[in-house]
């Protein structure tokens, strides 16, 4: 008998929920469970619903908002150009300020 089937008759064999609930902690040890084991039974009176409750209405995702601003490009541009005018104008102070040889 598989796992399925185990609970399936667990859960038919008898109308008392303490009953059941031990049955199905049973069934948890013989499967191997060590300890730790617990069940949660709900005990649901009254008739089911024929009904399928409906899905909630789908909502529209709206469109992203246009962007606003410099664009990225335009601010990295600048910094860009400070670089390489620093690097360019501070390359004649790299030999002035290294020590001569003796």
């Amino acid at each position: 008998m598989d796992d399925d089937a185990a609970i399936a008759q667990a859960l038919t064999a008898d109308s008392d929920p303490q009953a059941v609930t031990e049955a199905l902690i049973d069934l948890a040890l013989q499967a191997g469970g060590e300890d730790n084991v617990s069940v949660q039974l709900l005990v649901v009176q009254g008739e089911a619903a024929q009904t399928a409750v409906p899905p909630p209405p789908a909502r529209e995702i709206p469109a992203p908002a246009p962007r606003r601003g410099i664009p990225g490009l335009l601010l990295v541009l600048p910094l860009l150009l400070v670089g390489i005018l620093a690097g360019v104008l501070l390359l004649p102070w790299k030999e002035w300020l290294a020590p001569r040889p003796p």
